[in-house]
């Protein structure tokens, strides 16, 4: 197994190094470029320059940490860990190439081949029931996206006779924007995760391994919010109205996804729900961003595209660093359920720190690059409540509101997650027996840290790295951001000192204690030593005030069985809960329901006798011959 993943992890490593050769100079000069390969031409901007970069740091950390994931999986077949290596390196290929494409039917096919790789990869333990259930409701979900970017290359071509993307200028300059942003809106936002297209992202993370989950969450989601961009920029004229409506689409997005994520027990899941947070978050930015090119104030345009940049690169570090962690514990405890840990803090604290710098840097709190990335949502906010008419400040003032609630809700969420998960006691034997996993499966989350870490001291090089992007969004932006890097070396001073700050504190605490003789012991109970892990807090008590707060959006469910009034020595009795996504119960279970209904009706013909077959086939020829008579068909 890991053989065979080792040598796709050399073949990505070979497909990054190359497309990044051929980026950097793009990003560098803000030239494009293309290359040729037979009837093939894969074409270089600085968006799609940005992207690959992306990609390929993505990819490589989630295939770096695989090698060791997969350990446990030796007993997978041959043909189960070939079918796995070339999925993974396959989703690689085709992510890089749905950047280089620049018409829609090459776009299509390469998102096919994305979409059926990501699925194999999900299917990755088809053994189990609920996987290959997840799998296929992915593997629907993609293609309900496919069949609306089919829908606008239908559109497109029929106006304009030209599937290019150049075509979808003369289209927006003649046409209403709607007619062709709609299906492309729902065909891209159903791969990113807006509402109420996220339904697929709950469960295709948690029942993928951790290696794949970081991949998807971290870098394919993008590929989503890549092709919003990319038919933005086609865009001409006043756009205002649909800034507003994107803008209203990521504010529901993120208020609603960290608040599902809250309520959640299982770890992956509730990093899953984060993921749609922060494609939320991307939503606001990008309709602020469109907002302020369309009132031609280049400073709100410009902080919004930077935001939008700089977080996408942010978020897939922040997932790489949570997921991986995420499966660090699973591996060693074998469950996610955040109501079964506890205590790893003292068995894991390597991973566990790991995991805390990344919930501290996706909450958007200092030191880390987070709170750069949202520094620039809030400053393109009140840039818009200071220096726009009242309707647009009036916006603004929501979008302030909305970006204070949801870093409020993240914190609520991550707090949560590591207070139930992993510090306290064990609550569970595999808790108590978990140990610290190896260096090298430690050693991508660490290196997306140190990342994470240098872009939050020098911000700076990072937005003059991204220039000519941004440039391409907003063409007068080279003002703005010579004005914002002052900002942002201050802000990266901040950051450094605050990092420095610990370091310090650290070193002392080692030097202070270097000599001190080490004694555990129980925790100081005031007198009471008999406590345990039932005395804890529990993730659905710790969620509970939020629960009773926003319980018309979030549905809990417990099940449990009620004490007789009869019994005097009642047996032991059990409580659980579940928690129902409100969205994904009122508009994808009931047509759901109504096919399996039908399919289940059906299933009456399906006799299972050849005589009966052939019957039908009979009937059938009749039918088309009478039609046929009758001048039907």
């Amino acid at each position: 197994m890991r053989i065979s993943f080792i040598l796709a992890t050399m073949i990505s490593a070979a497909m990054a190094a190359l497309s990044i050769a051929w980026s950097v100079p793009v990003l560098v000069n803000g030239q494009a470029a293309s290359f040729a390969y037979g009837p093939l031409v894969f074409a270089i901007d600085p968006l799609t320059a940005f992207m690959v970069v992306l990609i390929n740091i993505g990819v490589l950390l989630g295939m770096v940490y695989g090698i060791s994931y997969l350990r446990p999986y030796a007993s997978k077949s041959f043909m189960e860990a070939l079918v796995h290596a070339v999925a993974m390196v396959t989703l690689h290929g085709s992510m890089l190439a749905v950047t280089m494409m620049r018409d829609m039917v090459s776009l299509l096919i390469m998102w096919e081949i994305m979409s059926m790789s990501s699925f194999l990869l999900v299917l990755f333990e088809g053994e189990k029931a609920r996987t290959r259930r997840v799998a296929l409701s992915y593997f629907i979900q993609m293609h309900i996206g496919a069949f609306f970017l089919l829908l606008a290359t239908m559109v497109l071509a029929g106006q304009t006779g030209s599937y290019t993307f150049e075509a979808m200028g003369l289209f927006y300059a003649q046409k209403p924007a709607w007619m062709l942003f709609l299906p492309l809106f729902l065909g891209f936002g159903m791969k990113a995760g807006f509402l109420p297209l996220h339904t697929w992202l709950p469960h295709a993370h948690p029942a993928a391994p951790s290696h794949v989950s970081g991949v998807m969450s971290g870098v394919m989601i993008k590929l989503g919010i890549y092709g919003i961009l990319r038919t933005i920029l086609f865009m001409h004229g006043d756009q205002s109205m649909l800034g507003v409506a994107i803008l209203s689409v990521g504010i529901i997005t993120g208020l609603y996804a960290i608040l599902q994520a809250i309520v959640r027990n299982d770890l992956k899941r509730l990093l899953a729900y984060s993921s749609v947070e922060n494609i939320g978050l991307l939503g606001i930015s990008i309709g602020m961003a469109v907002l302020g090119t369309s009132i031609h104030n280049d400073v709100i345009a410009t902080l919004g595209w930077t935001a939008v940049l700089l977080h996408m690169v942010h978020h897939m570090l922040f997932k790489v660093v949570l997921f991986q962690s995420a499966g660090n514990i699973y591996v060693a405890t074998h469950t996610r359920n955040l109501n079964e840990l506890g205590g790893l803090m003292r068995r894991m604290p390597k991973t566990i720190t790991v995991f805390v710098l990344g919930a501290l840097a996706i909450c958007g709190l200092p030191p880390l690059n987070g709170f750069v990335s949202e520094f620039l949502m809030y400053a393109a906010s009140i840039e818009g409540m200071k220096n726009s008419g009242a309707y647009f400040s009036i916006v603004n003032f929501f979008v302030l509101i909305t970006l204070c609630l949801i870093g409020g809700l993240a914190i609520i969420a991550f707090t949560k997650a590591i207070g139930v998960g992993m510090l306290g006691e064990p609550r569970t034997e595999p808790a108590r027996h978990a140990t610290e996993r190896s260096w090298f499966m430690r050693l991508p989350q660490q290196i997306a840290i140190g990342i994470m870490i240098v872009m939050a001291i020098v911000p700076q090089l990072m937005i003059a790295s991204i220039s000519a992007v941004i440039r391409s969004f907003s063409p007068n932006s080279d003002i703005v951001l010579a004005s914002l890097m002052p900002t942002m070396t201050s802000l990266g001073i901040f950051n450094a000192s605050l990092v420095g700050a610990v370091v310090v504190v650290l070193a002392l605490r080692k030097i202070a204690t270097r000599n001190a003789q080490r004694r555990e012991g129980p925790t100081w109970g005031c007198g009471f030593t008999e406590a345990d892990a039932r005395l804890q807090y529990t993730s659905t008590t710790y969620a509970d005030s939020t629960v009773q707060l926003i319980s018309p959006v979030v549905r809990v469910h417990a099940h449990m069985h009620a004490l007789n009034d009869a019994d005097v020595f009642p047996h032991a009795r059990t409580y659980t809960t579940d928690v129902v996504d409100v969205i994904e119960e009122s508009t994808i279970q009931p047509p759901i329901a109504g096919i399996n209904y039908a399919l289940r009706r059906l299933a009456v013909f399906h006799t299972g006798s050849m005589r009966t077959y052939i019957l039908y086939a009979f009937v059938f020829i009749i039918a088309i011959a009478v039609v046929t008579i009758m001048g039907v068909i």
